[in-house]
């Protein structure tokens, strides 16, 4: 899609391409949002009861922050299964980067190996979206 705007000395708008409503609607807010969501970076020496404990109940969904692009030490196979564990307990974990900059992709072994633990790739998503729509779906009475 071309951008909807251009920003250099001035900023340049094609409002040709802005989405204009026909109908105004009564805004509304969702405020049915799970609380049992958590942040988890990974780090190399992160022990295996942090990370067990971290996804124990009352917690419903977490995301985990991995290096680049969606990697974890490959020796750490004890945490891989206490997230495959945890999801199949129902948790629902996305795996994000903890780079600034940059997508997550599978590129590698661990990286594989999390989504074989049925964790959900983040892609493009930053830390911050990811955590406030695992809290919005989880808040939703759907199964």
């Amino acid at each position: 899609m071309p951008p909807l705007a251009v920003a250099g000395i001035s900023i340049k708008v094609d409002y040709s391409l802005i989405f204009r409503q026909t109908k105004l609607e009564k805004f509304s807010a969702c405020d049915k949002m799970c609380r049992h969501v958590g942040l988890l970076r990974l780090f190399p020496s992160i022990s295996l009861e942090n990370v067990r404990s971290f996804l124990q109940p009352p917690t419903k969904g977490a995301v985990i922050q991995t290096y680049g692009t969606g990697n974890m030490p490959s020796n750490r196979k004890d945490i891989i299964e206490a997230l495959a564990e945890a999801t199949a307990r129902g948790v629902i974990i996305a795996n994000n980067t903890q780079c600034l900059h940059g997508i997550l992709e599978i590129l590698y072994e661990t990286g594989e190996a999390l989504v074989q633990a049925n964790v959900i790739p983040g892609l493009d998503m930053t830390p911050e979206a990811a955590l406030i729509k695992l809290s919005y779906v989880i808040g939703k009475d759907w199964d």
